[in-house]
């Protein structure tokens, strides 16, 4: 068999994507290997009959969900004297009625182990094989994607194309496709929420021809005014990480890894995703990255006070979770100590410099569109329902 790593045959593309690639960078294959950097996480395999469940149309529940689904945000679950919701030509009733008549597949085994896993964690982020739904945020209460109900999930895997595209075209770019579309095996991966985590304290980190060559701020639709001048400290300490956990490990030659830095220096391995314009680039583009040219000359504009000093690791303090105060302190820099590899070349690191440069996150292009977000402003369905009808009373009389 052809090694994960192997070059590319004559006439491909240096950086083809090829199925091991691919298949490397599914959670329940790299996880095993640095569990102990990274979140406490489940890894629960599916069966074929909830994998057809997940590509049916309908976000229609299992029997077990009716009780769940009853809470603040369910419109049906509203006083019957709620004047919000008997407003305009909408039977809530009904539609409860209807929702009621109308059961979803069960499966016992698996919504009994998805549960007991929430129960432990206290709450979940639910992702499969790659893909987090992040793109159906807007689909339950917490858009954080904290979920504390097997409603939660399931609702989350139905509403969202990342997790089709895991379901059916994981594959897709891959060079040795051969009309591969799918894994051996789906699995959900249930990973304990920690629900104070610092955006500004997550990076996506690029790895070319086994070289750490550069590191974007991974939330590139903010601005953290503290962060330019961090930036530096924060590129040593991922760049010392990589190079003693990861660099001789993950046996890709193009990848890209996300991290989390808590105050302390401690780097937690958050995913890893392929090389390649499936995977969002954020502050750079994928020309640059894959130019033969070198990235920093190519970046010096933006990457003009960076500090090019480097330095070498050393265990950093054993944490269990990210550290969650308010406002991230400084980071601790490690220790350079004998047995530490030679350092590598420095890689470029970017992050939003103001606020004019904020950038448009890609999950949001599948989201609910921007005009009800603008209008809805957090209320419940009922209110929302009634300021829609505001807006539309309001745009007849302007005309």
């Amino acid at each position: 068999m052809e090694p994960d790593n192997a070059p590319p045959t004559e006439g491909e593309d240096h950086f083809a994507l090829r199925q091991a690639d691919v298949l490397n960078c599914m959670f329940s294959n790299w996880y095993p290997q640095f569990q102990r950097h990274s979140f406490a996480s489940t890894v629960i395999p599916l069966p074929q009959t909830f994998v057809d469940y997940l590509l049916a149309d309908g976000v229609l529940l299992p029997p077990s969900c009716a009780a769940e689904t009853h809470s603040e945000f369910n419109p049906l679950n509203q006083p019957e004297d709620d004047a919000d919701l008997r407003t305009g030509d909408v039977d809530w009733n009904a539609v409860e009625n209807e929702a009621q008549d109308a059961e979803g597949p069960s499966f016992p085994e698996l919504e009994s182990t998805i549960r007991s896993v929430i129960a432990e964690y206290g709450g979940v982020y639910p992702k499969l094989n790659w893909s987090a739904p992040r793109d159906a945020s807007w689909a339950i209460p917490s858009t954080i994607l904290r979920c504390t109900r097997l409603a939660d999930v399931l609702t989350l895997l139905k509403s969202s194309d990342f997790i089709v595209h895991d379901l059916c075209h994981a594959f897709d770019d891959c060079v040795d496709q051969e009309g591969r579309t799918r894994p051996d095996l789906f699995t959900l991966v249930l990973r304990k929420h920690l629900a104070e985590l610092h955006h500004c304290n997550e990076f996506r980190c690029f790895v070319r021809d086994r070289q750490l060559i550069a590191i974007s701020q991974r939330h590139s639709g903010a601005f953290f005014e503290f962060l330019p001048e961090e930036k530096a400290r924060h590129c040593d300490c991922i760049a010392a990480f990589w190079a003693q956990h990861i660099r001789d490990v993950f046996s890709n030659n193009h990848y890209v890894f996300d991290v989390y830095l808590n105050k302390s220096g401690r780097v937690f391995i958050v995913d890893f995703n392929v090389w390649g314009p499936s995977t969002d680039s954020l502050l750079f583009t994928w020309d640059e990255l894959q130019s033969s040219a070198p990235l920093r000359e190519r970046a010096q504009e933006v990457d003009t006070d960076a500090d090019t000093k480097t330095h070498t690791d050393t265990d950093t303090p054993e944490t269990d979770t990210p550290d969650t105060n308010d406002r991230p302190a400084p980071l601790a820099l490690p220790h350079a100590h004998a047995s530490t590899p030679p350092p590598a070349p420095v890689p470029v690191i970017r992050v939003v410099e103001g606020p004019q440069g904020v950038q448009p996150e890609y999950a949001m292009e599948s989201r609910v569109p921007l005009e009800i977000v603008g209008i809805s402003l957090g209320e419940g369905l009922g209110a929302f329902i009634e300021r829609c009808k505001e807006q539309q009373r309001e745009e007849v009389s302007e005309t």
